[in-house]
């Protein structure tokens, strides 16, 4: 509906003070929205940016939009216990297309759509007790295919910057961050079908797993 709401062209940048907007899947869905995208693959904590300190990056005729990047996870990062985590990343739209092209291929070459043997020793996003969101490099490269390198490749051409902190909220049923890409994404598990019904709809969804 967001997306639907919204023009083609409409944005220069779209920052979401929100938490899990930082997955491929959003991405993907606004990549013709929007120039440049700024999320938390996982929570935002309840304080959100600290535009008292990123304001002069923002109201300028060019946004320095690494440096809200960067403003933002250094105000968490210098903080102590579960108010130390923070996620955050920098998307070029532009390139979500080159993208996703190489994440069919690696999808495609598995010959499992993708299936991996145990999702639980993948880096996870939330906490909850069914994982559902996972860090996008670290679920391909337990794929393992050819084109792994070269999704490597376009993934930093796609995330122009990333950050986290060393954990996310532990002790509150949070976990530790061991693998960053600056993007999650959903992974298709058989035990959860009605989300895996929903995400057919997705545009990345059709293109990366393709149309059935």
């Amino acid at each position: 509906e967001f997306c639907s709401a919204v023009p083609d062209g409409m944005f220069d940048y779209i920052l979401f003070d929100a938490c899990y907007m930082g997955s491929v899947e959003v991405a993907y869905a606004l990549r013709n929205k929007t120039d440049y995208l700024i999320f938390s693959p996982a929570e935002v904590l309840a304080e959100g940016f600290p535009y008292h300190q990123l304001m002069s990056y923002i109201l300028t005729p060019v946004p320095d939009l690494p440096a809200i990047c960067e403003g933002y996870f250094n105000y968490y990062a210098s903080k102590t216990g579960a108010d130390c985590s923070a996620t955050v990343a920098l998307v070029d739209c532009s390139q979500m297309e080159a993208l996703a092209a190489v994440v069919h291929d690696v999808l495609s070459e598995s010959g499992t759509r993708g299936a991996i043997d145990n999702y639980w020793e993948g880096q996870r996003y939330d906490r909850l007790s069914a994982r559902i969101l996972f860090d996008l490099d670290d679920y391909l490269s337990r794929i393992g295919t050819s084109s792994y390198d070269r999704f490597v490749a376009q993934l930093e051409k796609t995330v122009l910057y990333k950050a986290a902190t060393p954990s996310m909220l532990i002790g509150s049923s949070g976990f530790y961050i061991n693998h960053y890409s600056g993007l999650s994404t959903y992974i298709w598990q058989d035990q959860y079908q009605n989300l895996n019904s929903v995400y057919r709809q997705l545009e990345w969804y059709k293109t990366v797993y393709g149309q059935e």
